[in-house]
């Protein structure tokens, strides 16, 4: 994600952080955020959302166009429809697994 590592690298300059500082800030391990830094990985949805949220920047302008195309197209679709939208949030630690296990019995 080399938005996200820009933004990061910048943010960590700007407030004069070492990789220690910024991921206590984030409230994430250290070598979380060297990995997100460097680009050596990709955090989960949730946490980049609360990076953007700690950095004080827009979720979508910290992803790459091919990042996370899928699920942004997933979640639009599912926007589509607030009933299976909500249900799906208020239930999700019940149906998320099960959704998984049906994708990998295919």
């Amino acid at each position: 994600m080399k938005k996200l590592s820009k933004e990061l690298i910048k943010y960590q300059k700007a407030h004069r952080y070492t990789y220690e500082h910024l991921a206590k800030e984030l409230s994430l391990s250290k070598s979380a955020v060297y990995a997100y830094t460097k680009g050596l990985r990709n955090p989960s949805w949730k946490t980049l959302e609360k990076i953007a949220k700690k950095i004080n920047k827009n979720i979508l302008s910290l992803i790459d166009d091919f990042d996370y195309e899928s699920d942004i197209k997933l979640l639009d679709a599912l926007k589509k429809d607030p009933t299976t939208y909500e249900y799906l949030l208020k239930n999700s630690k019940t149906i998320l697994p099960k959704i998984k296990k049906m994708i990998s019995n295919k």
